[in-house]
């Protein structure tokens, strides 16, 4: 009698907002979105979300929730939805046809990247769940082998035909994880550790498109610094959730030269050093910012763009202030790589 109390007292809870939203939609306000109801109307959404979460994580022992894939050892993976089906991605489900278009896209860009006349370079940070399949809890259903992942397909094909406008990621972010993580344990993105090991990755193939000879710098120290990123649990901690993130691991580097810091936007930020060589741009998502640590470290101007926020605009402006760029490079997280590729906007001052 007890136990169907409970089950009944669950379904209204988890019902009555839904009934609520209806009716209140339906009420003439019909600009008003259910979605938006129950996040800023309904006076009982934090609570239901709350008691739904913790249901679902520590009575029935869920692993996902939502966006959120809770991991062994405290570790936490953030979950994007491809294709109609959130494990696609997750799972690391080939698709052929989409592996196809992105060789597709590195063969048309490496021609004229953005319309520009440049040399061009395309890399892609592992997925953290690619990384550290270890620390997953999915025993519903087996990942498939990493050598046959859509992840490791893309690669292979393009390093097929194009491998001097390949920068490998998975390899260096492996080998060097066995030291320190390179990636955050409550967070979806690479640390400054794990950027350190990319951006010498990107490096090697930069010198060669370039012809340069840049040498890596070397680090000095690492110093632990403040507590390492936490964006995937603060998902949870909207909800009363807490979670204590583990110290950062800051990379202190061997006598780097000087950057100046030309312009620092939140979408748009320009870096000078003036004993180094070369404009180079980088086009990416939120994988780029620690990169921002490195790179600028070897070039005369190192413009880093966001992807999603008037790209085409951002790139008059580069080359307006500073000039064309000899090198673009573009990163693409893995996530992405199951969609079909979207090219770049064309600039006017590039044509």
């Amino acid at each position: 009698m007890r136990a169907k109390i409970v089950i009944t007292f669950y379904a209204l809870i988890l019902t009555l907002p839904g009934l609520l939203g209806v009716a209140f939609y339906q009420s003439g306000d019909k600009n008003t979105k259910l979605s938006r109801f129950m996040r800023d109307e309904f006076f009982l959404s934090k609570k239901v979300q709350f008691f739904n979460a913790y249901l679902q994580l520590n009575i029935l022992k869920n692993k996902n929730l939502g966006n959120i894939h809770m991991g062994r050892d405290g570790w936490m993976f953030y979950m994007t939805r491809t294709d109609g089906n959130v494990y696609n991605d997750f799972l690391a489900v080939p698709n052929t046809h989409t592996a196809d278009l992105w060789v597709e896209y590195v063969e048309k860009s490496r021609k004229r990247p953005y319309c520009y006349p440049a040399q061009f370079l395309f890399f892609s940070p592992p997925n953290k769940e690619t990384l550290y399949r270890e620390k997953t809890n999915l025993l519903f259903q087996e990942m498939i082998p990493q050598e046959n992942s859509n992840f490791s397909l893309i690669h292979k094909k393009i390093k097929v035909r194009f491998p001097e406008n390949l920068a490998e990621m998975l390899p260096a972010l492996s080998d060097k994880k066995n030291q320190i993580n390179t990636y955050h344990v409550l967070d979806t993105h690479w640390n400054p550790w794990g950027a350190y090991w990319a951006h010498r990755e990107i490096l090697e193939k930069a010198n060669h498109l370039l012809n340069t000879n840049f040498a890596p710098i070397k680090i000095e120290s690492l110093e632990k610094q403040g507590l390492e990123l936490a964006g995937t649990a603060l998902l949870l901690e909207s909800l009363g959730f807490s979670f204590q993130p583990p110290p950062l691991v800051q990379v202190v580097l061997e006598n780097p030269d000087p950057v100046e810091i030309l312009t620092a936007e939140e979408h748009y930020a320009v870096y000078g050093n003036k004993r180094g060589e070369k404009i180079v741009w980088l086009v990416g998502d939120s994988f780029r910012k620690d990169l921002e640590l490195f790179l600028p470290k070897y070039f005369a101007k190192t413009v880093f763009f966001f992807r999603y926020d008037h790209l085409s605009q951002a790139m008059e402006r580069a080359r307006r202030e500073l000039g064309p760029p000899d090198l673009i490079i573009d990163e693409i997280v893995e996530r992405y790589l199951a969609k079909e590729p979207v090219y770049g906007p064309c600039p006017e001052e590039s044509r």
